[in-house]
């Protein structure tokens, strides 16, 4: 069943965008990483100085594998965009209830 991660940090969204829009050949290879560990959905969001990243992954080993392979190129792309903290990350499971929309 699929998981949904969210990593939560403190940083400048506009200077994450910024880096983002200047070094798209690095963001790219993340994501094409990711997709290469099964990322299904992957979102940026943000609220005052609030990053968020929400993901669906097949699995919660899934996104451990793709961290543990690219968290120190995450981590430099993070840092060159300005954030502040270390990111909290966390896993949700998929509650069937009935009202899913696509």
């Amino acid at each position: 069943m699929p998981t949904l991660m969210t990593m939560q940090m403190t940083g400048n969204a506009a200077q994450l965008e910024k880096t983002a829009a200047t070094e798209p050949e690095s963001m790219r290879a993340i994501v094409d990483a990711a997709r290469a560990r099964g990322l299904i959905s992957h979102h940026f969001w943000a609220e005052g100085d609030t990053i968020l990243i929400v993901d669906i992954w097949p699995d919660q080993a899934a996104f451990e594998a793709f961290f543990a392979d690219q968290g120190e190129r995450i981590r430099s792309v993070m840092s060159a965009a300005g954030v502040t903290s270390p990111p909290e990350v966390r896993f949700f499971r998929q509650l069937s209830i009935g009202d899913d929309v696509d």
